[in-house]
């Protein structure tokens, strides 16, 4: 596993890890599959706040992104909409052919998580089959006023 730090955004290149009890797979003996992406907002100790929000990122894989699930306290919340706007990726992974429309969100309800302390973990699924979760992220809810 290698680490990069670019654009002031750490990321995890992953090949073949084992993620709880999901394991990602190699596409043959020689060759495996880099998994790369970043859960932008919320932020690391970030706070939501309202009935929703709105959660996003980007994510690319070797042969493509099949799918983007958002896990919040260890539960699957939802799949994420994929195909956003992201040139910046683009240029800062060149190799990636996806890497212009890498971007993800999701609107987020909000409503039935307690206020406090909740964690998210973002995983990607690649169209060859590998999967990898993202580092928990962890983050506030507040919920307005009445």
């Amino acid at each position: 596993m290698k680490t990069l730090s670019m654009l002031g955004v750490a990321i995890l290149i992953v090949s073949a890890v084992s993620c709880g009890n999901i394991t990602s797979r190699r596409r043959s003996s020689s060759s495996l599959e880099p998994i790369l992406g970043s859960l932008d907002v919320p932020k690391r100790g970030g706070t939501l706040q309202g009935a929703t929000a709105i959660v996003g990122g980007w994510a690319l894989a070797e042969d493509g992104v099949q799918r983007v699930a958002i896990y919040v306290d260890k539960q699957f919340v939802t799949f994420a909409t994929l195909g956003g706007d992201r040139p910046d990726i683009a240029k800062a992974f060149p190799s990636f052919k996806d890497g212009a429309k890498s971007g993800w969100n999701v609107v987020l309800d909000l409503n039935p998580m307690l206020e406090g302390d909740h964690e998210m973990v973002v995983q990607i699924k690649s169209k060859g089959g590998s999967v990898h979760d993202l580092p928990a992220t962890p983050f506030k809810v507040v919920h307005e006023s009445k």
